[in-house]
C-alpha cells in the first residue's frame, strides 16, 4: 500500500470516528411488509413473561446483535435447523430497529437503548436489574431456514435470556422440542 492511500485511510477513520459515525451499528428498520415472519416470532415469544405483569412491556426497540454461539446451542443444529442458525448468525451482525405492529398482541412501549443505557449510569457501581428500574426486554433479529419453517431467536429480560428455537405448523410458530438454552447472570 502506498504512502498516499494509508493517509488518506487514516484520514477517513478518524473522521468517521470523530463524527461518532459506525456504518456497522447504525440499526436498519426492520420493515414489517418485508420481514412478517419475524414479527410474528416476536409476538409469539414475547409476551409469555408478562402474563402476570401490568402495564406495558417495555421493549428495546433495537435488536441485540448476537455474537457467537449462546449457549453453544447453535453448531449443534443440523439439517434445516443448521439453515436456521446460519440465517440467525447473518441477520445478527447488526442492529435492528422494530416498528410499532404489534398493536392487536399485547400492550407494550418502545425504549431505546440509548435511554436504558443513561437510566443504567445514573446509578454507578451497582448491578443490572436492580429494585426500582422498569423491567424491559430485548430481542435479536430472527433466524430462518430457507422454507422459513423454523426460526430462532433469543429474548433477555436483564440477567436472564433464552434461545427459543420455533416452527411453523398449521399457519402457527410453536415452540420446538428438543435442545433449549437459557442462561443467567
Amino acid at each position: 500500500m502506498n504512502l498516499h492511500v494509508a493517509n488518506a485511510f487514516v484520514i477517513v477513520a478518524t473522521a468517521l470516528q470523530a463524527t461518532g459515525s459506525d456504518i456497522t451499528s447504525a440499526p436498519q428498520v426492520l420493515d414489517l411488509a418485508a420481514h412478517p415472519e419475524a414479527y410474528e416470532i416476536y409476538a409469539t415469544v414475547l409476551p409469555r413473561p408478562w402474563v402476570q405483569g401490568k402495564g406495558p412491556l417495555l421493549l428495546q426497540q433495537e435488536t441485540e446483535r448476537v455474537v457467537g454461539d449462546p449457549c453453544g446451542l447453535l453448531k449443534n443444529q443440523t439439517g434445516e435447523w443448521a439453515d436456521a442458525a446460519k440465517d440467525f448468525e447473518h441477520q445478527n451482525a447488526r442492529p435492528w430497529l422494530l416498528q410499532a405492529a404489534f398493536p392487536n398482541y399485547f400492550q407494550y412501549q418502545f425504549i431505546r437503548r440509548a435511554v436504558i443505557e443513561a437510566q443504567d449510569a445514573r446509578v454507578p457501581g451497582t448491578y443490572p436489574g436492580r429494585a426500582g428500574l422498569a423491567p424491559y426486554v430485548i430481542v435479536s433479529a430472527v433466524g430462518f431456514n430457507r422454507d422459513r419453517t423454523k426460526a430462532i431467536v433469543t429474548v433477555q429480560q436483564r440477567l436472564q435470556g433464552w434461545v427459543s428455537r420455533l416452527e411453523l405448523k398449521d399457519a402457527k410458530w410453536e415452540p420446538a422440542t428438543g435442545e433449549v438454552c437459557t442462561w443467567v447472570a
